[in-house]
């Protein structure tokens, strides 16, 4: 079809959402410091293609972009995330197609 990109490509979008826990103060700190340390950890395995907050007062806090083999990896990837294990954050796991994004690279 002329009108479909060809160079599509399957990822997953991960958002992240307030979690039963979101408004536990105890040890927050530390784990936005984990948080942050995984998020990086999996940017750079390329996991996790990029991220990013949600900056306004909605319930989703975060997106992600993962490139796995399939929606179990993903969800198998997310999970280890501290702040989901915490139950801080929750996450929603979609399978979607974008234009590849193989060039695509976060600096830190």
């Amino acid at each position: 079809m002329k009108n479909v990109p060809r160079n599509l490509k399957s990822y997953f979008v991960c958002l992240l959402r307030k979690g039963e826990r979101w408004n536990d103060i105890a040890g927050a700190e530390e784990l936005g410091a984990q948080h942050l340390a995984f998020m990086r950890e999996q940017i750079e395995a390329r996991h996790f293609l990029f991220a990013g907050p949600v900056t306004d007062e909605n319930p989703i806090r975060g997106v992600t972009v993962i490139e796995a083999a399939s929606l179990e990896e993903a969800k198998e990837l997310v999970s280890q995330d501290p702040s989901i294990l915490a139950a801080r954050l929750s996450a929603e796991i979609l399978p979607v197609y974008f234009p590849s994004l193989d060039a695509v690279r976060v600096e830190f």
